[in-house]
């Protein structure tokens, strides 16, 4: 219930524009309805370049798709033109722009400058012809189709609106709201948010104002899902989640006078994965930064490299570090660790493929831990301090603490 509540509050907040605009409780001054008219293009235009800057292609084609619609939206349907038919062209923008969604959602991301990424953007230019030529066409089967009624229309879903669009809508809504349930990442939470947004707007596309507020928001969405989603690539080891080097370097500019660090690494790593495999070894990795994460004492962990983590105490002396550093080695020394063993079968079956078991094992952790102090007064000395009691530690047996 606790995972249901979020998107539930998000989704509600997404709809007080909507209901405020919409009842006339706040009417849009002139200037306001002027510049709301070229003020997604911009918004749209900042987003294609954030995505060509991070590589992100999904959502580059997400929002070149919504760059296309919102141009028909302007010069077709809130126009008066007799010769194109609206209800056909709005309901095939709609079926395309959830149909990209879902599309692009499972398929991964493999970059924007180069030949997959091309084929990305020649598989929207290949939906818009199609879009185009069917509208053109203005087949009788398929408006019929369109039009088919499975249920008394709601007085607040749009004219325009078929009601096939709108069990497709939802439809795709209920994939993503299981997707982010089953598999919860920060793209595509945001994506079923955006998702949501643009079919608040297109729903009122008989009101110009309130469509262009919605296209605005949905892309904000995204593109603020877009720079923290890279914020935590370039900050966040991607196996363990933990904080990366380059945020322990941040870290330890904010430092104030006192403080201890400790450098912690895992005995016997190496022979670790020898014997498990290496996908054992990075389980090992994952599982110890939970640990890590919920050490007491308000110690800050973050993955130094390799094996090697790193632990922050700020405003602590190193004889209390060490006490909370013990109780954290000795939890890890007689936690069983579940990993997936990996052993070869026969190539006769399967051509050297690896199979995995589980299996518990033990593993210990040694720890070198230093303060700041007149010889080592700064942040990198303290490093080194801690860095040299960890080889103490190592060569003194492993599974210990020792201070520097």
């Amino acid at each position: 219930m606790q995972r249901l509540l979020p998107p539930v509050i998000a989704i509600l907040v997404l709809l007080i524009p909507a209901v405020i605009l919409v009842n006339g409780w706040i009417s849009l001054s002139p200037w306001m309805i002027s510049t709301l008219k070229w003020l997604p293009y911009l918004i749209i235009i900042l987003a294609l370049m954030i995505c060509v800057v991070f590589y992100n292609s999904r959502e580059f084609c997400l929002f070149l798709t919504l760059f296309c619609i919102y141009i028909l939206l302007q010069t077709v349907i809130w126009q008066k033109l007799a010769t194109i038919n609206k209800p056909l062209l709005f309901n095939i923008m709609g079926f395309v722009l959830a149909l990209n969604f879902l599309i692009f959602n499972f398929r991964k991301e493999r970059g924007l400058l180069n030949a997959r990424g091309v084929n990305k953007i020649l598989q929207l230019v290949a939906e818009f012809i199609v879009c185009f030529w069917l509208v053109k066409a203005n087949s009788a089967i398929l408006v019929s189709f369109l039009g088919t009624s499975f249920f008394p229309q709601p007085a607040f879903i749009n004219k325009l609106l078929g009601q096939p669009l709108l069990v497709f809508w939802c439809l795709s809504l209920l994939v993503f709201a299981i997707h982010q349930y089953t598999s919860p990442a920060l793209l595509r939470a945001a994506w079923g948010l955006t998702l949501f947004t643009l079919f608040i707007g297109l729903n009122y596309s008989s009101q110009p104002p309130v469509t262009s507020i919605y296209i605005l928001i949905g892309a904000l969405i995204l593109i603020t899902a877009i720079i923290i989603h890279a914020y935590h690539m370039a900050y966040r080891d991607e196996l363990t989640q933990l904080p990366s080097r380059r945020a322990l370097k941040q870290q330890l500019l904010s430092l104030g006078k006192n403080y201890s660090i400790a450098m912690i690494d895992v005995d016997h790593f190496k022979k670790l994965n020898d014997t498990y495999g290496h996908d054992a070894g990075d389980d090992v990795l994952k599982l110890l930064a939970t640990q890590l994460q919920a050490v007491a004492g308000g110690g800050r962990p973050f993955r130094y490299g390799g094996e090697e983590f790193t632990l922050v105490f700020p405003g602590m002396d190193v004889t209390e570090a060490t006490v909370y550093l013990n109780a954290l080695r000795e939890k890890i020394a007689n936690k069983e660790f579940i990993v997936r063993r990996q052993r070869r079968r026969r190539r006769s079956s399967s051509n050297g493929r690896r199979k995995g078991r589980m299996k518990k094992i033990n593993i210990s952790v040694s720890i070198g831990v230093a303060e700041k102090r007149d010889k080592h007064n700064n942040p990198q000395e303290v490093i080194k301090a801690a860095d040299e009691a960890l080889y103490k530690a190592k060569k003194a047996g492993r599974n210990r603490v020792v201070s520097g």
